[in-house]
């Protein structure tokens, strides 16, 4: 309630002080936090970058990428692992050669090996996962040195890989080759040393998902082999998730699971959403149940302490068509949300099916089933179009039921020059948010080729970002939506960007990961806008950039405990020209925050919160309530003073609400903008 008054407090003397504030440049195009050329923190003078892979990036803004290395290393030792938010303040978690991050394992250092006996340079994989909150991190490597037997099976000691978890400088090994299974007397005999984001999961509790092959113990080959199972849990908690061979309930008895999958997902519940494959041998079926090629594709969730049910299955009656059947199911990009909405793309087959015209569509649910159709190929769009194919690759959804997905075009004045497009929006109400052939906003002189399938990422605020060719030229662009200020160009072939080494031009990104983060959003655009890309510069060489999509973009993400400004750039439409807007901020993150003026603010209520109100306006919080300007702009800035060294390590966010000053109503509220304190 004190926040609420304060609040109120802060739209009435705006309502008196009526000032107009000047809003400024957008930095769309994002800050820099590495670069070929760049010194790597925390290694030898002289040793650069040589380019750095694409990062993750959790809710609070955090980042982890991996990089190559030059200078005054090996090929031993030329790859790193870092985590942080800029430039300023990068850990290095661990580099290749260099000994296992843990400190439990005396004289083992990090590797890889490409055969059973050859060992390779480069550990350090390019794909890593960091948990939504909390900042744990997962990543692999493979083990060299004292006790470690790189040669033969788990079965005769091989133990030379690991999956390694938890915070930078606290790391923990969450699994090893040559471990004992969860029970059964098999081993774990799967190498470590790689590392995939699409098989495998880690969410806000610091819970794990992956896949393992076993050796010995109880493993099986007949009817069906039992030597692979999903896993999930944490360190010394593992459990059984799925494993090959295992029964399950289906209509008319039951049938077996004769092959694992490989796209798997999990929310911050731990509800898990994979796909499986039934056995179609002699023998691993009971009673009447029945399995071929055209039923044995199934979308399961594992719901923690019951277990696996099946949610779809090849063969099924698809829901809202008239007999037709799923053919082959498909997993989303993002097809289980944090508030635990489901989805899955699905080819058909019978029924009212017609060729080509209508044999794909976009199911949506919930952990229970309930799927109904959202989409259909066929159908026509409010705007008139009618959706000729739906692509499989690159579809999402959100907890507000939001749908994302590439489609071709027909109908009236569509031609194979403007029938590429990206789709989004609920059922019913889908709207075309880029097609080929249209003006490129703020790029002169250019109009979108064709929008790249397998590209759009989407989070839970409705932001998408992609990849598209602009014409003419077919320069490489990559772009980002909001629902409030539309299409925005976040780089384009030609960019320029200042790192510590000089200038690198842009020519292309390599584009997000598109895998669920465990919090129903991409790995690489966070649910509070933040978005981090890699950006091609020519020959191996590479810019890792972040940057913020949303009302609010701030810079730079991290500034000194000792004193530092990070600086506001307020966008909340021309819509809001005119309006009343105030800056709040929190030290204790943004789930749940709460309701004020008719808005949902993404700021707990905290004792910083009343404090950041009070001291709207002067030295600490300059320009944070005023007026927007008449492109419903405004300038602000955090001026973190000196004496404060004590809160080192502390996350802010801040957020700001846009009142009218006639109804007194929020009319909008931007995404939070965080801050570390290093």
């Amino acid at each position: 309630m004190r926040t609420q008054s304060l609040l109120s407090l802060a739209i009435l003397s705006l309502a008196a002080s009526y000032a107009v504030a000047q809003g400024g440049i957008l930095p769309t195009r994002g800050q820099v936090l590495a670069a070929t050329g760049d010194p790597v923190p925390g290694l030898a003078s002289g040793v650069t970058y040589n380019s750095p892979d694409t990062p993750v990036v959790d809710l609070n803004g955090n980042m982890l990428f991996s990089a190559s290395l030059l200078g005054t290393t090996s090929s031993w030792d030329n790859r790193v692992l870092l985590y942080g938010r800029t430039r300023n303040d990068l850990v290095v978690v661990a580099q290749s050669g260099g000994p296992e991050p843990t400190g439990t394992m005396p004289g083992v250092n990090l590797i890889r090996y490409i055969s059973a006996s050859t060992p390779a340079a480069n550990t350090i994989a390019a794909s890593y996962r960091i948990s939504p909150t909390g900042g744990i991190l997962m990543w692999g490597a493979g083990l060299t040195g004292t006790n470690i037997i790189n040669t033969g099976t788990a079965a005769t000691g091989r133990n030379d890989s690991a999956y390694f978890w938890g915070p930078a400088g606290g790391q923990v090994v969450l699994v090893q080759r040559g471990m004992a299974a969860p029970s059964g007397g098999s081993l774990i005999d799967t190498a470590f040393s790689a590392f995939s984001s699409q098989p495998t999961c880690l969410n806000a509790t610091g819970t794990a998902v992956f896949q393992v092959a076993l050796v010995g113990g109880d493993v099986v080959t007949t009817p069906v082999s039992n030597a692979a199972a999903w896993l999930v849990g944490t360190p010394g908690n593992l459990q059984w998730m799925l494993r090959r061979g295992d029964v399950v309930n289906v209509v008319g008895g039951t049938a077996t699971i004769g092959t694992l999958g490989f796209g798997v997902q999990m929310n911050e519940s731990g509800f898990v959403l994979h796909d499986e494959k039934l056995s179609t041998a002699v023998g691993t079926t009971t009673g009447a149940a029945t399995v071929s090629t055209t039923t044995d594709g199934l979308l399961m969730l594992y719901t923690p302490g019951f277990g696996n049910t099946i949610l779809a299955r090849e063969g099924d009656a698809a829901p809202n068509t008239l007999g037709a059947q799923f053919l082959v199911i498909n997993m989303m990009t993002v097809g289980i949300t944090r508030g635990g909405r489901v989805g899955f793309h699905a080819t058909l087959v019978g029924g009212d099916v017609n060729g080509t015209v209508n044999n794909s569509g976009i199911f949506t649910g919930s952990i229970n089933g309930n799927f109904s159709l959202a989409v259909r190929q066929g159908d026509t769009l409010p705007s008139g179009e009618t959706l000729a194919t739906i692509n499989s690759n690159s579809i999402s959804i959100n907890d507000d039921g939001h749908v994302v997905f590439f489609a071709v075009l027909t109908g009236p004045g569509i031609t194979t020059a403007n029938d590429q497009v990206l789709v989004g929006g609920t059922p019913g109400n889908l709207r075309i948010l880029a097609q080929e052939g249209v003006a490129a906003p703020g790029v002169p002189g250019f109009t979108f080729g064709p929008v790249q399938a397998g590209s759009a990422i989407q989070n839970d605020r409705g932001q998408v970002v992609f990849n598209a060719n602009l014409d003419p030229g077919s320069v490489g662009s990559y772009w980002g939506f909001d629902p409030v200020s539309g299409l925005v160009a976040l780089d384009v072939s030609g960019d320029v960007y200042t790192t510590v080494s000089g200038t690198q031009t842009s020519n292309g990104v390599s584009g997000g990961l598109q895998f669920s983060s465990g919090d129903g959003g991409p790995m690489t655009l966070n649910n509070n806008g933040d978005h981090v890309r890699r950006i091609s510069s020519g020959n191996g060489i590479g810019v890792a950039v972040r940057g913020m999509l949303g009302g609010l973009t701030a810079m730079p993400a991290s500034i000194p405990a000792t004193g530092g400004v990070q600086t506001w750039e307020a966008d909340a439409g021309i819509a809001n020209a005119g309006r009343f807007y105030v800056f709040a901020g929190t030290l204790s993150g943004t789930r749940p925050g709460f309701n004020i003026v008719g808005v949902q603010v993404p700021l707990n209520n905290d004792f910083w919160l009343p404090l950041s109100i009070q001291a709207a306006n002067g030295p600490v919080y300059s320009s944070s309530w005023g007026v927007l300007d008449g492109n419903g702009r405004a300038s602000a800035a955090f001026n973190f003073p000196a004496g404060f060294s004590w809160l080192q390590t502390a996350v802010f966010h801040h957020a700001f609400v846009v009142v009218d000053p006639i109804s007194v109503q929020g009319t909008f509220v931007s995404n939070p903008a965080s801050l570390r304190l290093y």
